[in-house]
């Protein structure tokens, strides 16, 4: 099971874009965002589908969270994975097939 990015259940206040350095011919740049998770889930979503590769969790201080949300959350990083290899099984396929290779 693949997720919708729909399903990311967050609140943007702010963003802001970096200035674009080229290097090599290649562009890199990035986003800092401050957003808002409704939940444990979503935040697991938000950090998959953006590809975040840095986050500072500002609040809440502590974070009790129920059995039940802990394992539902996990479940979700279960399927994204599982997807994602899945997705690169078929490419793989595609691609032996357009080449040839077997």
């Amino acid at each position: 099971m693949i997720f919708s990015k729909k399903l990311v259940k967050s609140i943007l206040y702010e963003s802001k874009i970096a200035e674009i350095v080229v290097h090599d011919g290649l562009f890199s740049t990035y986003i800092e965002a401050e957003v808002s998770c409704k939940d444990l889930q979503s935040l697991f979503r938000l950090v998959y589908y953006y590809g975040v590769t840095s986050i500072d969790v500002i609040k809440p201080e502590k974070l009790n969270v129920p059995i039940s949300d802990l394992q539902e959350s996990l479940f979700t990083i279960v399927d994204m994975t599982h997807g994602y290899a899945d997705m690169i099984f078929k490419l793989k396929q595609e691609l032996n097939h357009i080449t040839g290779k077997k």
